[in-house]
Parts: structure tokens; sequence; C-alpha cells
């Protein structure tokens, strides 16, 4: 949604992101070029954003260009958190979630705007939610079209823009919604967690937004199985009182079932981990979900013989969310993206074969994928594959190093030390026995690196690195780089490789 922007707030944006990326000096007119503006507007954009944007700051200088700092206490997320905030376009959007049939005089008047500002605002937004199957009705201002899709937006708009204790609603009505969720947690034996617990309330608290204003799901397709325990919730003591009281309408085994009917779907998995395959197969009689994942796991196995102990689990993750693929399910913050970006620079070779196979892979006949499913299902995969990091950990081909120095033979050992508590699997370090260099000369065809503090040492092996006493930023850098090509497996954790200054 980062086209509904202001073009100044946008660039301000992809700024601040080019620069969180490459975590480095950079200069200005090759900067300026990759945004799509000139060095003069780009100046202007510096001091907009260490304006309005503190802790996040970019600090410039005439002869290395520009770089962003901020504190440890701050993430990316306050930056999009900000732009959120601030956005006309995105207010507007908020508004009507809590309010219908808006006018142009009240909106203006609400937003501080003119009404060719407006008329701008609204031909940016109908011309983006179009795509997502959403009817921009104005005036009076109303979203219509596709349900789920409209309220996915609201979701994950909501997600992004508050924190867990700035939420929109009424403290009163995060309790309600909080009981519903824990009630259910409770009967179906589902552990909670703070990530799930936030989803959870947001998705309850903007679907009953949308029903109060008589925006609903069709829930005939819905299960029933779970109908008694729902209308013995809306029939607890004080329910319905508190719930009409707080949202102004009654909480019936209707709304309830329309609030969470997302979880509802009669093949949607609910069971336990050790029940999914059963219940998959049961619900599934009718395509071939099942098999062809199965199917891909199995081809990927071959490829990567790494194993997956909780297949099943990642079967019922993957296969409940196709019922959530409803669009984008970010606004301005691809954390999926994001994630994936910094994983391919961990473990190349692995996510290469890993996205080849998925992109293979088709839950049904007619499914296509897009980016964002594609991104939430390797995601998914990912974060749910247990011991993986451990499994591919094992994969190691360890990188022979040899060190020959003429310090102190304990000063070799602590060396020694030193480079395996930094490199750990990924090398396999031993001493020269050598007791000359000529003989040292011999010795070296054992290793692939050859680490001494001798300049100009003559060897066999392939590489050289000569080394301070105590290795500097620069020896580590270097050490770094030369395992990371020599390795013959990339399927491993880069990030283990790094200099003690990262």
């Amino acid at each position: 949604m980062k086209t509904i922007l202001a073009t100044s707030t946008y660039r301000q944006l992809l700024l601040i992101e080019t620069l969180f990326e490459k975590d480095e000096w950079v200069t200005l007119k090759p900067l300026a070029k990759e945004i799509g503006c000139s060095t003069r507007s780009l100046n202007n954009y510096i001091l907009e954003i260490n304006k309005h944007f503190p802790p996040f700051f970019i600090e410039t200088s005439p002869k290395s260009g520009i770089r962003l700092i901020y504190p440890d206490t701050v993430s990316i997320d306050f930056i999009y958190r900000k732009i959120l905030t601030m956005s006309t376009e995105i207010t507007f959007l908020e508004l009507l979630l809590f309010e219908d049939a808006l006018t142009t005089e009240k909106i203006c008047t609400t937003l501080f705007i003119s009404p060719s500002t407006f008329s701008r605002i609204v031909a940016k937004l109908k011309t983006h939610l179009e795509t997502k199957e959403i009817q921009f009705n104005h005036p009076p201002y109303v979203l219509s079209g596709n349900e789920g899709n409209i309220r996915n937006l609201f979701i994950h708009l909501i997600l992004e823009k508050y924190t867990d204790t700035d939420l929109p609603f009424l403290e009163e009505q995060v309790a309600l919604v909080d009981s519903l969720i824990k009630t259910f947690a409770q009967v179906f034996d589902f552990p909670l967690n703070f990530p799930d617990m936030k989803l959870l309330r947001v998705i309850g608290l903007v679907n009953i937004t949308r029903i109060s204003h008589q925006h609903v799901l069709s829930i005939e397709h819905l299960t029933t199985q779970y109908d008694d325990l729902i209308s013995m919730l809306v029939e607890a003591p004080d329910f319905q009182q508190r719930f009409s009281l707080l949202f102004g309408f009654e909480g019936t085994v209707s709304v309830i079932k329309d609030v969470f009917s997302v979880f509802l779907a009669p093949s949607f998995v609910l069971d336990s981990y050790q029940q999914t395959l059963n219940a998959i197969q049961h619900s599934l009689s009718e395509n071939e979900f099942l098999a062809n994942f199965t199917l891909f796991l199995d081809t990927l196995h071959k490829r990567i013989p790494i194993v997956m102990s909780n297949k099943t689990q990642v079967i019922q993750e993957v296969f409940n969310l196709q019922h959530l693929f409803f669009g984008n399910n970010y606004i301005l913050f691809d954390k999926h993206s994001q994630f994936i970006k910094s994983i391919e620079k961990d473990f190349p070779n692995f996510m290469t074969i890993l996205k080849q196979e998925l992109h293979n892979l088709k839950f049904y006949p007619s499914f296509e994928w897009t980016d964002v499913s594609f991104n939430t299902v390797l995601y998914t995969m990912i974060i749910h594959w247990k011991n993986l990091l451990q499994e591919l950990d094992r994969q190691i081909q360890p990188i022979s190093i040899g060190i020959f120095c003429d310090y102190d033979i304990e000063h070799s050992h602590f060396l020694k030390d030193l480079i395996d508590y930094h490199f750990g699997n990924h090398v396999q370090i031993s001493l020269f026995e050598a007791l000359n260099e000529q003989e040292a000369y011999e010795e070296s065809a054992k290793y692939a690196i050859v680490l001494t503090n001798i300049s100009h040492l003559n060897i066999q092996s392939n590489t050289l690195i000569c080394i301070n006493s105590v290795p500097t930023t620069h020896d580590w850098e270097s050490m770094r780089s030369v395992i990371a090509t020599l390795t013959k497996d990339q399927n491993l954790m880069m990030a283990k490789i790094q200099s003690p200054s990262t």
C-alpha cells in the first residue's frame, strides 16, 4: 500500500529503508538516482526525517555521504508505525473502519485537508482497492465488495499501526474479546502465546466492528460441530449484557461464528498435531492438497537430506494457511519478505533448492502462487521446521586450517581456541608439527588455509592469511571471507562467521 502514500512520504520511507538495508555510508548522487529524486529533494527529505523520526537520525558527512543511525532500543517497526500514524491517506482509510456513510465535508474537517487534496487521495485509494476486489462507494464513503479482503486490510492496518497497549478500542472491549479467545483456547487445548494472542485479538475486534456496521460474512458453509460450545458461551451469565453494552448489538451464535469464521471453515484443522493427518484426509476428499504437499516434502528431502521430525505439524500449519490468503498480509512492512532475504544470505543453496521445489508445488490444480502466498508458505515452513539450524549445522564440511606461528606454542593454542570459538563447526583447526619453515612448506599441503604471523611465508596451501598476535577486525574479516568462499556446502548459518566488531 505504499503507493497510496503522499509522494514525499513514500520517498522518505524509501530513503530510510535503503539506508537501513545498506547499513553503511552512502553517497548522495547514486542514492538520489536509486530513490528517483534530485539531490536537492534528497537533502530536504533528510531534514524532514531528522525532524519527524527521532530517535532515527540520518548522519551526514561531506566526504562519506549519509548513513542511518538509531539506538538499540528501537527497530524498523518504529518507522512504519510512525508513517502510518502521520499519513493522511492511512488515517482516512482507518476512519472507514469505525464510521460508515462519511461525507466529504466531515472527512475534510476531520483530516484538516482541502476538498481538492481529498479528491486526489480518493482517486489513489480507489485505484488500489479495486485490485483487492474492494469497491469504494462515494459519497457517502463506504467500503464494500470482498468482505474477507476488507477485514484483512483493516486487521493488518491495526497490527502495524498500533502496539498492544494503544489499540483504538475500549479497554473493556479488548478484555471481552480476550476472554472469548482464552475460553476457546482452553476448550481446544490450544496453547496461547503473545504473538498469537495479539493477532486473534485484532481479528476479533476488527470483525466485530465490521459486523456492527452490518458488514457480515455468510456463515452457512461453516462447521456446526462447535455450535453447542458457542451457545454455551453466549448464554453465560452477563455475556449478552456486556457484549451489547460494549458493541451495540447482540453477540449471538451467528455473530461469534462470523467473528471467528476463518477458524470455523470445515477444513480448518483445530485438532492436535497427532490427529492432523486423519483430519486433513477426511476434509480434503475432493482435492489433492495432502498428496501434493507430501510429494513436495519427499522430493525436497531427496535434494536436501535434512530430517523434518515434526512433518505433521508443518503439514498442518501450511494447510491452514490456505484459509488466510486474503491478499497482502501487510500494509507497509513486508516482514516475511525481509525474513526470507535475510535467510537467503545465510543459507544460499538451501534457500535456492527450497524455493525451486516450492515453485513447482500446486496445492490443487487451479492453484497459482502470488508473491505474498509464496513468501508466507516459505516463512511458515522455515520457522516451524523443528531443529532446522541444528540439522543444517550437521551438514557442514569443515574447512581445514593449520596454524604456524613463531609465538609461544601456548599462544598458538590460544589462537586455535579463539578461532574455534568464532567459527565452530565451520573449521577444523590443527597446529603445524613442522620444526622449521622448510618442513612447514611440505606440511602446508594438508590445509585449505594456513594462518601465520610470518610475512611472505612460502607454503603450498591455496590460501595464506597473515594475522596479528591478537586478530584484528581486518584479520577476522579476512578469515570470514575466505572460509565463506571455500566452504563446499553453503547450506549453513554464515551469521556464526562474523568479525567480533559485528
